[in-house]
């Protein structure tokens, strides 16, 4: 005999009547015979919490998180975004951590690859955000630099300021040029009219840092493109710091901290004594070099103390640095080199900051002008003025005079005069 699927478990609290009907064995109710009505009656009406009969098994999709295409698509632009905003390793993508990380934000996830990340993802982030930009129009200042990247291959970068807001226009090796001003002047006109055609701008101006290449790259785009040029101002004053400190005083600090960070036994002390540690000097931080002298300074009493309590470490290893930590004249001139420095630094920092024009630009260096001046220091106010003589476009002036927090204010008859005569074009 060939048996059929079994009855529910439910049938046991209803009987069937006229073949597709079933009838409640407690309340006498008759409806059709379904089965999950049936269940849904005895467990409103007479099952207990403990009778109540057993929904209907789920389905496995309900224990799967499901990642549409669409939905993964839209992760791997997140998570890209991410890792461009904040420059993050690509390699990071790959590790269990980060791994862990997205699978737990969502199960259902997997994070791209880093040559994802390297490639067509950041191809489709580049023309998302170009694609939303709205420059058509606008004045924009052009910045070009060059360096070495991790290779030692020589790269040129420009860059356009816009709106408040930077914008990268090209990047380029640069490995089979000299790297002369005329060199350097034809990358910048291409790369100017590609900024053009890529943003929609207006180029007024052409900014780079003061080397004599760039400075020969900058009249000659000039010539051609009849625009602004000018050095970066916050470059101008640490070329003006190395023209007032010697770099042979800076050294000789340089070597004292040295000992004192990398050495065991003098570290060790400079902490027992409650020293700070020293930052370094260093090419990308331009107040470093301020920074260091003013540790010197402030700590040269506990230095001598260390040194005379260690005097059998001092006397050899240490020499060099005990000489200059006992040397009265080196000391002195550390402290008259902060003295120099701090209204640099002071300026260095209010020039690199946001939205500063080059209105700012000019009372910025009246500032330190004027600091000297009061300070009675004529070598130091002599170095200064021919520097700003160097630094500042008539263009600057113009904007002084035409401000309207300062109204041409500070300036001479003759920067004045440079003021209303400078020929915009």
């Amino acid at each position: 005999m060939i048996k059929g699927r079994p009855l529910d478990a439910i049938w046991a609290h209803y009987e069937r009547i006229d073949g597709n009907k079933a009838k409640c064995k407690e309340c006498g109710v008759e409806f059709s015979a379904l089965v999950e009505r049936m269940r849904n009656h005895f467990n409103k009406f007479h099952a207990s919490k403990d009778e109540a009969t057993p929904k209907k098994q789920p389905k496995i999709d309900t224990f799967v998180v499901k990642t549409t295409p669409s939905q993964q698509e839209q992760f791997d632009s997140l998570i890209a975004k991410f890792f461009y905003a904040n420059n993050v390793s690509f390699k990071a993508v790959e590790s269990d951590t980060f791994r862990n990380l997205v699978a737990g934000l969502h199960p259902g996830c997997k994070a791209p690859h880093r040559k994802r990340l390297s490639g067509d993802l950041l191809e489709k982030t580049c023309a998302e955000l170009e694609g939303a930009l709205s420059l058509e129009g606008k004045f924009a200042s052009f910045c070009l630099d060059g360096w070495s990247n991790v290779a030692n291959d020589p790269i040129i970068a420009s860059s356009i300021q816009a709106d408040g807001s930077v914008y990268i226009v090209d990047i380029c090796d640069f490995d089979d040029q000299k790297h002369t001003g005329e060199n350097l002047a034809k990358t910048a006109l291409k790369h100017i009219e590609s900024a053009r055609e890529k943003y929609g701008v207006r180029v007024t101006a052409v900014v780079t840092d003061n080397a004599e290449n760039m400075n020969v790259m900058r009249k000659k785009v000039q010539e051609v493109e009849k625009i602004e040029q000018y050095g970066c101002a916050a470059h101008q004053f640490n070329l003006l710091a190395k023209d007032l400190v010697p770099n042979s005083i800076i050294n000789r600090v340089v070597e004292v901290a040295k000992m004192f960070r990398n050495c065991h036994q003098p570290k060790a002390w400079m902490g027992q004594e409650g020293l700070n540690k020293p930052q370094l000097p260093s090419l990308v931080r331009w107040n470093s070099s301020l920074n260091v002298l003013k540790w010197f300074v402030n700590e040269w009493q506990k230095l001598r103390q260390i040194v005379e309590n260690h005097q059998d470490y001092f006397n050899g290893t240490g020499k060099n640095a005990a000489k200059i930590i006992r040397d009265l004249a080196i000391f002195q001139q550390s402290e008259d080199a902060v003295k120099c420095l701090q209204p640099i630094a002071t300026a260095a920092d209010i020039i690199q900051g946001n939205n500063v024009s080059i209105a700012d630009g000019v009372d910025v260096w009246k500032t330190v002008l004027e600091t000297y001046r009061n300070a009675e220091q004529r070598e130091w106010l002599d170095k200064a003025e021919t520097r700003y003589a160097k630094s500042i476009p008539n263009v600057w002036f113009t904007a002084y005079a035409l401000h309207p927090k300062y109204g041409g204010e500070k300036l001479t008859q003759a920067e004045l005069k440079k003021a209303m005569t400078w020929d915009c074009g």
